[in-house]
């Protein structure tokens, strides 16, 4: 099962090894086990780092595996855990390679909402909406 937060058609080229901030509602209890990254189209796009928090506390983290044979180099797995319904999560993520941005503030779907706090990118410009395209799997 997948839950879609960002999905993106096309995209915006971005600098590589980014960083962002923000937080996200899911509106239905979800077994994370991984997170995919849209690329833009003829790129590698990634996320190198993502960790999630609740309440400010780290509740798990993982680290991309780098690009390896025929697998999804899109993709970061975790060691299982619940996101509860109805609950305000932080997360973190270090993007790598442009991925697909989505420009919004907030960004509302059928299975949550995600808001930019902070996106920081390789030169350090700060925005406040660029959201990565990115689902999360479980």
């Amino acid at each position: 099962m997948q839950l879609k937060i960002v999905v993106l058609s096309g995209g915006s080229k971005k600098w590589c090894f980014d960083r962002l901030e923000r937080d996200m509602m899911i509106f239905c209890e979800w077994l994370m086990e991984g997170v995919n990254t849209y690329p833009c189209k003829g790129t590698g796009g990634h996320c190198e780092y993502a960790a999630f928090y609740e309440n400010g506390k780290e509740i798990a983290n993982s680290t991309w595996n780098g690009y390896q044979g025929q697998g999804d180099y899109h993709y970061i797995e975790f060691e299982p855990f619940v996101l509860k319904a109805n609950t305000t999560y932080e997360y973190r993520i270090v993007t790598g390679s442009y991925p697909q941005i989505h420009h919004n503030t907030t960004l509302k779907v059928s299975d949550g909402e995600i808001n930019c706090t902070e996106f920081r990118d390789a030169n350090g410009k700060i925005y406040y909406d660029w959201i990565p395209a990115i689902k999360l799997e479980s």
